[in-house]
């Protein structure tokens, strides 16, 4: 195994600018294929840079290379240099961070945050699972199983999956969310997304120069997407959303309507060609009913009644329990069988908090009714 030089880091910054040559890219890729730890060895340089760069870094502000300090070494070998009430920490990390500072610099910068796509394999049952493209072969995970060598992490405590460190190869990802599941995703440009259950999202570890794009394969997503130069384009089955900063929430179940909420913002909906795009202004919603997919209604609505199951909140707004039946299958993950075709028929408004569970909905729903149920397993009886 080779050490990664001054020349390999300046090939690599290249390859993520998009602007190796061909010769350059046989040279990386010979030096690459040259050992098995040359790649992660390259990659965990690339890494470093990215968790220790300054958050707002300039020309002007690049660390200085760590063996050039006289300052002495605190703990862990961190030195510690105070000017003006500022504790500046730099980490004597080789000197990868230094050389990709220099050299690198405008292309991490903004390279920070990923790009495409992925294949898929089925996922793991009644969990949360991360598919990852490896080219003619994939690997599926579960969440406790992503670690800093998938370029992914996962915190319990948020339900968040996060981009922890990009490859230098680009990796299509894909998370399945199945029934009575939820969770966070946090792509490479900072962009946040919740997924609802019975959702899949495709997506890379870095986008592209120019592209930012991820696929809405099914189910529902609520998108805050990070401001960019670039603009963020979320596809689903023949509909394109293209934003370049904005919060909207997307539903694209198989078999349902498709819709798109805008909540803050601005987005330009089209199928393929972007010149016939219809633009949504916030608080608008643009509607495709599934007995008419080739109409697009536009429509003024209280987003907060599609987006609010991203705070854990069920509602119903004069909704009956079999307009909503489905839903509720899914949220909970269990079979509703209703027996009583008049209650079914009731009109209910009110919200739900998803942590009180199905048991303490059907109790509400039922108050004061002459209506019983029984819950075996994941089996919802209604008599």
């Amino acid at each position: 195994m080779e050490s990664v030089s001054d020349e390999i880091l300046g090939l690599a910054a290249k390859k993520l600018r998009g602007e190796l040559d061909k010769e350059g890219e046989t040279a990386l890729e010979s030096w690459l294929s040259q050992h098995p730890e040359n790649r992660i060895q390259l990659e965990k340089a690339i890494g470093v840079w990215e968790r220790y760069k300054p958050a707002t870094a300039s020309a002007d502000n690049i660390p200085a290379p760590p063996w050039r300090s006289t300052q002495p070494s605190g703990k862990y070998g961190h030195t510690v240099s105070r000017s003006k009430g500022t504790v500046t920490k730099r980490l004597p990390i080789f000197r990868y961070a230094a050389v990709l500072s220099l050299l690198a610099f405008s292309a991490l910068l903004w390279w920070r945050f990923g790009d495409e796509k992925q294949s898929a394999l089925s996922a793991l049952p009644d969990a949360v699972t991360v598919t990852i493209d490896k080219g003619e072969s994939a690997e599926v995970l579960a969440l406790d199983d992503l670690t800093d060598r998938h370029s992914l992490s996962y915190d319990s405590e948020s339900n968040a999956i996060n981009i922890v460190r990009p490859s230098l190869d680009i990796k299509m990802m894909r998370v399945d969310v199945p029934r009575g599941e939820r969770v966070r995703l946090k792509l490479a440009d900072g962009t946040a997304v919740n997924l609802n259950s019975s959702s899949s999202i495709q997506f890379p570890d870095r986008f592209s120069k120019g592209v930012r794009e991820v696929k809405l394969l099914a189910g529902e997503a609520f998108f805050n997407v990070t401001k960019g130069k670039n603009p963020f384009i979320v596809r689903m089955g023949g509909l394109n959303v293209k934003v370049l900063g904005t919060e909207f929430n997307v539903a694209n179940y198989k078999g349902e309507d498709r819709a798109v909420t805008l909540t803050e913002g601005k987005v330009a909906l089209y199928r393929k060609d972007e010149r016939e795009s219809e633009y949504l202004e916030p608080g608008m919603q643009a509607l495709i009913r599934k007995d008419n997919p080739k109409r697009m209604i536009i429509r003024e609505v209280d987003t907060d009644k599609y987006s609010c199951w991203k705070d854990d909140i069920f509602r119903f707004e004069n909704n009956s329990l079999d307009e909503m039946e489905t839903r509720l299958e899914r949220w909970f993950d269990v079979e509703i069988d209703n027996r009583n075709k008049a209650f079914g028929q009731r009109r209910i408004s009110g919200d739900f908090d998803r942590g009180d569970g199905i048991e303490t909905l059907l109790e509400i729903l039922c108050d004061r009714q002459d209506v019983r149920y029984t819950i075996r397993g994941k089996r919802v009886n209604i008599l």
